[in-house]
Parts: C-alpha cells; sequence; structure tokens
C-alpha cells in the first residue's frame, strides 16, 4: 500500500528545483505557473481531497470532483489517497506519541517525507476500509506512481521540457516538501499548534491546533482558508 512518499525520490526532485531555477532560467510567466500548480496540489489536491474529503469526511462532493482532486493528490508524491488517509488518521489517534508515524522527533527527515513505518500495521487502515472496497481507489493505489510518471511525460511530450520542470518536477517537489515538512512547525513540544509563519506553507492549515481539536471541522477560520472557499464552493451538503 503506497502510504508514504519516496524519500529519496523527493531529494532528487530538490535537485531539479535548482537545476531549474538556476540552469533553465525560463521567463518569467513560468514561475507563475510553478506557483499556480503548486497551490493547486496543496489546496486542492492534498488539503481538499485528501486531508478534509476522504481522512476525515468532514463534507461530501461529487464523485467526478472527488477522482479529479485524488489524482491531484497524487502529485505531491506523498502517497496515494487510500494510503494518506490511513497513516493521516493513525496520526490523529496517536498524535505526538511513540506511535505517531510522523512525529517532530526525526527532525529533519520529516521535510523528505519520512516516517516511522515500524507503528503502521494493516489495522491502521481500518478507518478507510471504504476506500479499500473502491475500484478507483485501489487502481490510483496500485498505480500511484505510474500515475506520476505518465503526468510528467505527457507534459514534456505536448508542452517540452520546461513546462516538465515547472509543471510537473518543481511542483511536485515544493508541494512534497512543504506538506511534509510542516509537521516540524505546526507540533511543537508534544502538542499541535496554531502557527501563524506556516501559513506561507500551507495556507489556512496553518491553524493545527484547531484541526487537531476538531478534525471533522470543514472549514479553518483562524487564518485566510483557501481551501475552505473551494469547500463551500464545491459540497454538496449544503
Amino acid at each position: 500500500m503506497n502510504y508514504t512518499k519516496m524519500p529519496y525520490w523527493n531529494i532528487f526532485l530538490l535537485g531539479c528545483l535548482f537545476y531549474g531555477v538556476l540552469v533553465i532560467q525560463p521567463a518569467w510567466y513560468w514561475y507563475v505557473i510553478w506557483f499556480c500548480m503548486h497551490f493547486i496540489i496543496v489546496t486542492f489536491g492534498i488539503h481538499f481531497t485528501f486531508h478534509r474529503l476522504l481522512s476525515h469526511k468532514a463534507f461530501t462532493t461529487t464523485t467526478l470532483i472527488e477522482r479529479i482532486g485524488s489524482c491531484i493528490g497524487c502529485l505531491a508524491m506523498s502517497g496515494s489517497p487510500l494510503g494518506w488517509a490511513g497513516v493521516h488518521i493513525h496520526h490523529h489517534a496517536h498524535s505526538d506519541t511513540d506511535k505517531d508515524p510522523h512525529p517532530p522527533s526525526i527532525g529533519w527527515k520529516n521535510i523528505f517525507g519520512f516516517i516511522d513505518h515500524s507503528v503502521i500495521s494493516p489495522r491502521s487502515f481500518t478507518p478507510v476500509a471504504w476506500m479499500r472496497r473502491d475500484p478507483f481507489h485501489n487502481a490510483l493505489d496500485k498505480y500511484y506512481f505510474e500515475l506520476i510518471l505518465l503526468y510528467w511525460l505527457l507534459i514534456y511530450w505536448i508542452l517540452g521540457h520546461e513546462a516538465l520542470f515547472f509543471l510537473g518536477l518543481l511542483p511536485t517537489s515544493t508541494a512534497g516538501l512543504v506538506t511534509a515538512g510542516s509537521n516540524n512547525v505546526v507540533h511543537k513540544e508534544g502538542k499541535p499548534v496554531n502557527n501563524l509563519m506556516a501559513w506561507f506553507l500551507i495556507f489556512g492549515e496553518a491553524a493545527h491546533a484547531d484541526h487537531h481539536n476538531s478534525p471533522r471541522d470543514k472549514y479553518l477560520t483562524r487564518y485566510i482558508d483557501p481551501t475552505g472557499f473551494m469547500i463551500k464552493h464545491l459540497r454538496l451538503d449544503k
């Protein structure tokens, strides 16, 4: 089951980031495209779909939106939706203890997506058993890495090498780094905290203590929450 990003791939992608910026030296608009893609992966793929929709079932939306968001979320290379949700629910159950799969105590390794595999077991995925019965999510879990490679190959084939870097490799690198590394700034002294400075990494989900206090809240109102805006306009349970 794909429940972690591939840490050494993430280090490779970080090298791509420096290559893309320092060697390719693209036109200015490619930086705008990079940020937009990064923003979409983080807010719609990870926060909207993986986190609040699939992990916590905070709202409902159409099957089409769920599936589009699930595919986009995979581009952060943080695991398949099934794997990500199972590990995240396990994290909530054991937050900041020795059973937490990605505690801040592992330091810089969090940034590259390392987790403590020893605390994960098949029982960790019981809360997402419904996803295991879904043919779409099973296929996405099985072919998770192939999907990412296919996306990179398609944008290279259609749009060229600059698009490969600024629509593919670099947004994957930065989205993966900030969503994993944010654990180090929103968990302090053995508990989740609200951290306004983390907004520049994970936007509205910087209100992390609020989220842990009420995991099924669809909106996080302490800071500006782009994901909440998306939920407001795309949810069905109004």
